[in-house]
């Protein structure tokens, strides 16, 4: 048996280029060894060490880093490695090698070497293979979790939606924009993060099959890589220590993103206004996120939801049995309410000519649960939950005191810690939840006043 062991130089072998004048073909080949040169004399194959990187890598894999980086003479290395599977070391004859040899490069290099006339040899012995950046923000923002639980950052409470916010402006850089009309970009990346209702008419398949048309090199190849959004994660992260906040929110990467954008310079000239659009896209996602949990933190009630949900689903399964249902306070057998029902499913933007397909949708949802022994639990179906919360808020926000989100000195102390208290329960800490209030707020309370 072979274990592969880059440590013992065993089966896998990690090579770098480095400038020409510290840099020779023994390094992939080997050399003389020249303590035994006295013994077995110089042109000796037992007088030659085979610790080059190709032969290292023998019955294993070759992973060159940044190989097009390489002087074009040590590229004439991988012609017979590559095609006969020999290599040539110094005052030797040639020897079998056995390995699969993977070159990483980026595609402004690729292409450099594509178009070398000069290169034709080893351009006709290589494979492209592409390897895209990450195009779900939700295994964006998993990175960018990962680089801070290996980065020695101090310990910071991470807000709810800083990192996926972070991830979904990197993803919006890296595909191309639906030319249809009908989806935005922002519900294009969505979609692929899986954010996607059965009532939706976006067909993620067809989205990726368009993009893989009007993309020059495919979605995912080009835009802002995770590495400078995870350097202005862990720099925001820095400036909130400096200024004695323990706490990273979204506003706060946001402002970073936006402030050192032009300075990195992986991001091209012309693409800085279409990225610092895209930002505020971001912006106004994370807005609206925003105000969903404040909503959530005036107006949300389990039990309530529970309730809600258990009257829809019998009014639901009435209605598709053709039945009737059970009036709550005279006991007598009544019609489905068809008012209650709508009210609960516009709440989804599901429209009249839906509605039979997300109250069956909901049924079968309901049915499988049963079968499965599960209760009901309706907090477990998203949409359900969804528009059961939204329709709570319609019915509880007449009794909150908007004035006092927009006017502090209004806010009573147990209304605001009440509020906190609620916001903490969603993740966040008592700092970052006084800052939402303040920013999502002021914008439920003007929007409500206004109405």
């Amino acid at each position: 048996r072979l274990l592969a062991d880059e440590n013992k130089r065993q089966a896998i072998e990690t090579f770098e280029p480095k400038d020409k004048k510290n840099q020779d073909e023994t390094e992939l080949t080997g050399d003389v060894n020249y303590s035994k040169i006295a013994v077995y004399g110089e042109s000796d194959p037992r007088a030659f060490d085979y610790s080059g990187a190709f032969c290292n890598a023998n019955r294993g894999i070759f992973s060159g880093e940044e190989l097009l980086k390489l002087q074009r003479e040590f590229l004439y290395d991988f012609l017979h490695a590559t095609q006969e599977q020999t290599i040539k070391p110094k005052n030797n004859p040639r020897i079998d090698i056995d390995q699969v040899i993977v070159g990483r490069t980026n595609m402004p290099e690729y292409r450099d070497k594509k178009g070398d006339e000069k290169m034709e040899a080893f351009n006709d012995r290589t494979k492209r293979i592409d390897f895209p950046y990450v195009l779900q923000y939700g295994e964006e923002a998993r990175i960018y979790r990962k680089m801070l639980q290996n980065a020695d950052v101090p310990d910071i409470h991470v807000e709810p939606h800083t990192l996926e916010m972070a991830g979904l402006f990197g993803v919006l850089t890296r595909i191309t924009e639906p030319d249809n009309g009908t989806v935005s970009i922002t519900q294009k990346a969505k979609a692929y993060n899986g954010e996607i209702d059965e009532a939706d008419d976006i067909d993620v398949r067809k989205l990726r099959e368009e993009a893989d048309d009007v993309a020059d090199i495919g979605e995912g190849m080009d835009g802002i890589s995770p590495r400078f959004i995870g350097d202005e994660i862990a720099e925001a992260i820095m400036d909130s220590m400096h200024r004695s906040r323990g706490f990273l929110s979204p506003l706060t990467t946001f402002n970073h993103l936006e402030e050192n954008l032009e300075n990195h310079g992986s991001v091209p000239t012309e693409n800085f206004e279409t990225y610092y659009r895209y930002l505020e896209r971001v912006r106004e996602e994370y807005k609206e996120r925003a105000i969903e949990d404040v909503r959530h933190a005036l107006a949300y009630d389990l039990d309530e939801i529970q309730r809600q949900g258990e009257k829809y689903m019998d009014h639901v399964m009435a209605y598709i049995d053709d039945d009737t249902v059970e009036d709550e306070i005279t006991g007598r057998e009544q019609e489905p309410d068809e008012k209650f029902l709508r009210d609960v499913e516009e709440k989804l933007d599901v429209p009249g000519d839906r509605k039979d397909d997300f109250r069956q949708e909901v049924a079968n949802w309901v049915s499988r649960r049963a079968r499965e022994g599960e209760p009901f639990e309706p907090q477990d179906n998203d949409r359900l939950r969804r528009a059961l919360e939204r329709k709570l808020w319609e019915d509880k926000k007449h009794n909150i005191n908007f004035s006092a989100l927009v006017s502090s000195g209004e806010l009573d102390d147990d209304e605001r810690n009440a509020w906190v208290d609620a916001l903490e329960e969603q993740g966040y800490s008592t700092e970052g939840a006084k800052e939402v209030l303040e920013f999502a707020g002021a914008e439920v309370a003007k929007a409500e006043m206004e109405e």
